[in-house]
């Protein structure tokens, strides 16, 4: 008797405390990574910074990559300027707030669509 009455205490609250646990967000889309950037610890905010921080420099180096061959650039960030990891996010934010069809998207399809936004090549 004692077996069954654990047994069935353990999935009551077992069941309770699975449905009081938050289910993490897909990071990948913008939506996702913005919630659990905001929710999340300092050192997950750490990682996200600079998981966003790579990104921006892997399109500098595609860039970079592009004028190397003659070819024109993806966006035209002024050379002096060095985004921090904290305003990338915010304009992933904004972004995602302006055209709401961008919340979905990979972040780092989006990151590009915001840069070519703010520093367009005329």
């Amino acid at each position: 008797m004692r077996i069954a009455f654990a047994a069935v205490a353990a999935l009551i609250f077992g069941a309770g405390f699975a449905q009081a646990q938050t289910q993490p967000q897909d990071i990948s889309s913008v939506s996702g990574f913005l919630t659990e950037y905001d929710t999340g610890s300092p050192i997950e905010r750490k990682i996200f910074e600079f998981s966003v921080a790579s990104t921006e420099q892997g399109l500098l180096h595609a860039n970079a990559y592009l004028v190397s061959k003659n070819e024109p650039r993806m966006y035209c960030q002024p050379a002096k300027l060095t985004l921090t990891p904290q305003q990338l996010i915010e304009m992933l934010r904004k972004g995602a707030k302006t055209d709401a069809r961008l919340a979905n998207l990979p972040v780092a399809f989006v990151i590009l669509q915001v840069l070519i936004d703010t520093f367009p090549c005329s």
